[in-house]
């Protein structure tokens, strides 16, 4: 990598000088930094592009942080919209309260909706567009639920919509339905979230790990084939869609805050369901559903039948990527949700 560095450096000074110039503006100093106190706890997110543009609210996933949207947030502010992107209850700078495993309700996605609200109120903003990714694409499709009326559209990348069912469900449950689920058995374990807390480097290392399609597939599984004999991970190779400053962010940001509050996020599962008992089944709002081809949990036949619930669905599909999309194809996650906001009726 130095070597081909060094090289175009000799043939293609200019070039070489873009490339830089392209990965300092994508530095998290780089972004308009904001801190809210909101339902009570410190809130830390991101606000980019002009303030009286239509607002587009990214939701990031887990182990991920407001940076996985580094790409879309500068895209889609140089078009005029004003993108609010938060670090979620639990993760990088937003407070993450420990709470003992009986006390774990201030997790569940109904209350992180009602976070993304209160940021909205707080601002003064009414209606927006909520796009996420992995978790953060099963909370847009949520706040779609609990809060229809701050709305203009929905949609989310990986993450199928899945129907609120009725009947409250423990992730034993789930798991043995699934079995692409399993792993989240192991994420719910104390001493998980200690081995997490005590070899963050690694651990993030293994997920953010793709050269080739495979690969994310066989990162994954390493990982959390390691986690239940807690033995100490072999160094993954660096992935070629993040750069070793990126990845150190997300180490400097796990090593102060730790695995506590975005591991809680899997242990909620059962209050999810409870909240979700008397909420309607149907998406009206214009939605968008993005899949990918090499996502080893999140496979695009998941996210099959969506239209029986959602009226109003727009379908995108990128072959050639894994689970972190986002990085991995920046220009087609792009296109994809800047012709899904185009769609819609915003003023901009």
């Amino acid at each position: 990598m130095i070597l081909s560095l060094c090289c175009l450096l000799l043939i293609v000074p200019s070039l070489c000088l873009n490339v830089v110039a392209s990965l300092s503006s994508l530095s998290p100093s780089s972004f308009n930094h904001r801190y809210d106190t909101i339902n009570g706890i410190k809130y830390h997110y991101v606000d980019e592009g002009p303030k009286d543009g239509p607002v587009v609210v990214l939701l990031h996933g887990f182990p991920d942080l407001w940076y996985g949207w580094r790409h879309q947030i500068k895209f889609l502010a140089d078009r005029g919209y004003r993108v609010i992107c938060p670090d979620l209850r639990g993760y990088g700078e937003t407070d993450s309260p420990h709470c003992p495993p009986n006390d774990i309700r201030m997790y569940t996605t109904k209350n992180v909706s009602n976070d993304i609200v209160e940021i909205l109120d707080k601002n003064s903003i009414d209606k927006v567009v909520v796009i996420g990714h992995d978790w953060g694409g099963h909370l847009a499709w949520r706040v779609a639920l609990h809060h229809p009326e701050r709305l203009l559209g929905v949609g989310s990348l990986c993450t199928p919509y899945v129907v609120p069912t009725g009947q409250a469900k423990s992730l034993e449950e789930v798991a043995k339905g699934n079995s692409r689920f399993a792993y989240q058995l192991e994420f719910i374990k104390p001493e998980t979230e200690k081995y997490f807390d005590e070899n963050a480097e690694l651990v993030l290392r293994s997920f953010f790990y793709r050269n080739r399609p495979e690969d994310d597939v066989i990162g994954f599984l390493q990982l959390v084939n390691l986690i239940p004999k807690f033995l100490p991970l072999p160094q993954p190779k660096p992935a070629n869609f993040v750069s070793e400053p990126e990845i150190r962010y997300y180490i400097d940001q796990y090593n102060k805050r730790g695995f506590h509050g975005a591991l809680n996020w899997y242990r909620n599962i059962r209050a999810n369901w409870e909240n979700e008992v008397s909420l309607p089944k149907n998406i009206t709002i214009p939605s968008l559903m993005v899949t990918v081809g090499h996502d080893p949990v999140l496979h695009p036949s998941a996210a099959d039948g969506m239209e029986e619930y959602i009226s109003n669905l727009t379908r995108r599909h990128i072959e050639d990527s894994a689970h972190w999309v986002l990085v991995e194809q920046p220009h087609l996650s792009n296109k994809h949700i800047s012709e899904f906001l185009e769609s819609l009726p915003l003023d901009k």
